[in-house]
């Protein structure tokens, strides 16, 4: 038996070690692929720290290589805010967060790209955005920084280079040659799962520190063709210096840039360019403090961007489509950012990408709501909004006030007909109303001569040079009359109710016909681009004449109703 069980041991033995013998002959160790790369860390004004990698891969093994995993120290990994991959200027690789970089402890990226054959090389840049890395101190600024990327294999080599703003001196490095400081190292090799951060980095002089705790991105689609952007900020100076201005860059052709605090308006200094990019300059209404006060503010951007940069019809009348940016372009992150866009009255969402976070009414108007957490500059999440929308939709809601001011109106001139012919009460001061007569009536009258103009200039029967002269003269008179009605209407509002309530008919008539003159003059712009069918615009001129004609009936109805009172 003994004899037996040796022998079965022996012939187990055997067999195990032929297996292995076959098995490591039959099934070679795949072949790593050379590993080298240039690590990049760029400390940026306002906050940021922003590290690139660009891994340059040769493939040894016979087998393709597509994908890649880079990483780093669990400890800075849970500062990263967002990373993307790309191979060149234009080509963007699939990159998956949160990967497992074969061992705890580290918070690592999955780049993946076409099969890299074998023989063959390859060069791709991953990079990482970080905040709340950069901390004062009393000589300056520390920077906790991942000093290598850590890779699941060994690289053959790392070049480092730490990029600092211009403004600022060098104190201390992770690194030194001859006892000094360095800013550039390399290091032959780099071992696999490399966990080395350091905070001796530091510097000194001129650099701003910000934590931005939101941000607010409103965009208002206007019916006729304006797009409305407000981007609010509230931001908290964290760092050692104080600041009282900050530059923005806004999307292309934006103009008409206002900024305003919770105290009223700011100055912004804007240099814009018709489609080029707006860089503007807020001045804060007081510096914000650093340390030990650490100020925070709020203020709001607010400007227009032209439709056709941004909005394109996908049919002649009903279809649109919006592509904007969800994230405005800051020099920090944001840690939570909404992004809000209202559509016109009587609009219809169809789809967005990315799809909404919410899509809900306000009155008429569909509102498509997005929130994003730790946004930064880089992202590039555009917003592509499609939705249908009938252009003379935008009729309807002036007209319904405009029915209402009738109706009222009517109903107060109608009432006032059924007593006795009417006399003028005791105590009614005359003068009041017939002035105030008077500057509505010199006011339709500049109107109807402001709209003959538009017919005769549409018409070419008068010199644009001559339009332009007249229409400045009745502007300069339309203001000075304005300014004249302002000091009139609350006399007028005081004689009673019945007489504010007039005045309200006609203040609601004067903005009706403004309004549907102003659409007309976009109309016509619209239609000489090309942006809308001659049918179309011949349905929707009409109709707005009709919303003109309406206005001016009412207000002639009231004038003469109020003459034959003051009689």
């Amino acid at each position: 038996m003994s004899r037996w069980f040796k022998g079965a041991v022996g012939v187990l033995i055997l067999a195990s070690l032929l297996l292995q013998l076959t098995g490591a002959s039959a099934t070679p160790d795949a072949t790593q692929p050379t590993v080298r790369v240039s690590h990049t860390i760029n400390v940026l004004d306002w906050g940021m720290l922003v590290v690139n990698d660009t891994v340059t891969i040769t493939n040894t093994d016979s087998a393709s290589v597509s994908s890649f995993l880079i990483g780093v120290p669990e400890r800075v990994g849970r500062h990263l805010s967002y990373a993307f991959a790309r191979a060149g200027e234009n080509e963007t690789l699939g990159l998956e967060m949160n990967a497992d970089l074969g061992r705890s402890g580290f918070r690592a990226v999955k780049v993946s790209f076409s099969p890299i054959p074998s023989g063959a090389t390859y060069r791709f840049t991953v990079t990482l955005i970080f905040s709340g890395l950069i901390t004062p101190s009393s000589a300056g600024y520390n920077v906790t920084a991942p000093i290598y990327p850590s890779l699941s294999q060994e690289a053959e080599r790392v070049d480092v280079k730490v990029v600092l703003p211009a403004a600022v001196t060098l104190v201390s490095s992770y690194w030194s040659e001859g006892g000094n400081p360095v800013l550039e190292y390399a290091q032959t090799p780099l071992e696999a799962y490399a966990d080395t951060v350091s905070s001796k980095l530091s510097f000194k002089g001129s650099f701003r520190l910000v934590d931005c705790e939101s941000a607010r991105r409103e965009v208002l689609l206007d019916p006729l063709g304006e797009i409305t952007v407000s981007d609010s900020y509230r931001l908290r100076n964290l760092g050692g210096d104080t600041f009282n201005s900050i530059d923005f860059s806004l999307p292309m052709g934006a103009h008409n840039v206002t900024a305003r605090d919770d105290l009223g308006e700011v100055k912004v200094t804007s240099r814009e360019g018709r489609d080029a990019v707006a860089n503007v300059t807020v001045s804060l209404r007081y510096s914000i403090r650093g340390s030990p006060h650490y100020d925070a503010y709020s203020f709001t951007l607010k400007y227009k961007l032209p439709w056709r940069l941004y909005v394109s019809r996908l049919d002649a009348l009903v279809s649109s489509q919006m592509s904007l940016t969800l994230i405005p372009y800051s020099k920090w992150v944001i840690r939570s950012l909404d992004f809000v866009a209202t559509l016109p009255e009587g609009a219809q969402y169809e789809k967005a990408s990315p799809p909404p976070d919410r899509v809900e009414k306000a009155g008429l108007s569909p509102v498509i709501s997005y929130r994003v957490l730790n946004a930064t500059p880089y992202h590039r999440l555009t917003l592509k909004l499609k939705y249908r929308y009938l252009i003379f939709w935008s009729a309807l809601r002036p007209t319904l006030w405009m029915g209402l001011g009738v109706a009222i109106v009517c109903s107060l001139i109608g009432l006032s007909r059924l007593r006795k012919p009417p006399q003028p009460l005791a105590g009614i001061p005359v003068d009041v109303l017939s002035s105030y007569v008077e500057v509505v009536d010199r006011r339709a009258a500049l109107r109807q001569e402001m709209e003959s103009l538009d017919e005769d200039l549409s018409r070419d029967r008068i010199r644009r040079h001559d339009y332009r002269r007249r229409t400045r003269q009745i502007s300069q008179e339309m203001q000075s009359l304005d300014r004249e009605l302002e000091e009139l209407k609350p006399k007028v509002r005081a004689i009673s109710s019945r007489y504010a309530a007039i005045v309200r008919g006609v203040e609601i008539a004067e903005s009706e016909y403004d309004t549907a003159r102003s659409s007309v003059l976009r109309l016509e712009t619209t239609y000489r681009e090309g942006k809308v069918s001659k049918d179309a615009y011949e349905r929707l001129r009409m109709d707005l004449y009709k919303r003109m004609n309406r206005a001016k009936s009412l207000i002639d109805g009231t004038t003469i109703s109020l003459r034959e009172e003051i009689r």
